[in-house]
């Protein structure tokens, strides 16, 4: 019969090549993430999270500066400005501050995308108002009698500068 000694060191031999792999395989997914614009940052720091739990579970030790750092240099190109005010802090950061400043910063965004398409659909109403006056006084300038003409070219020269105003702002 064989002891439990022999068995063990068996399974080892056949199993440990196979752990090295995935250990190689672990850090292939850390080194080869980056973040996208298209998927919110949040989900993505969560996969992250998932494979630097992967890596800890393989036995491997990422100190958590680094991690902190590796994550900043992940974050997607429109977060340039962002990344560079992380990268200049003084002061270390622990990986569950910099997640939480990442939420904020996201919903910040978020909230000022939101801010931008409203200010876009106001302007838009504004130019169909003017686009409606203007229609209007030109109706109206063609209707008048030939005794004001005279003094009608100043006054819808002014209502054209006025709606001019209106559209540029």
């Amino acid at each position: 019969m064989v002891d439990a000694k022999a068995l063990w060191e068996s399974l080892e031999r056949k199993y440990k090549t196979e752990d090295a792999g995935s250990k190689k395989f672990v850090v292939g997914k850390f080194l080869d993430f980056k973040m996208v614009t298209s998927k919110t940052e949040i989900s993505q720091v969560q996969e992250f999270q998932l494979i630097l739990h992967d890596i800890h579970a393989e036995g491997m030790v990422i100190g958590e500066s680094f991690q902190v750092a590796a994550l900043i240099e992940k974050l997607p190109p429109t977060w340039k400005d962002f990344k560079n005010y992380l990268k200049h802090k003084r002061k270390e950061m622990k990986l569950e501050n910099l997640i939480v400043r990442l939420r904020i910063e996201e919903d910040n965004r978020q909230s000022e995308k939101k801010a931008s398409n409203y200010h876009q659909e106001a302007k838009t109403n504004v130019v169909e108002q003017v686009a409606q006056e203007r229609s209007s006084l030109e109706r109206t300038s063609m209707e008048q009698e030939p005794s004001q003409e005279e003094d009608e070219p100043r006054r819808s020269k002014r209502a054209r500068t006025s709606t001019l105003l209106v559209l540029i702002f």
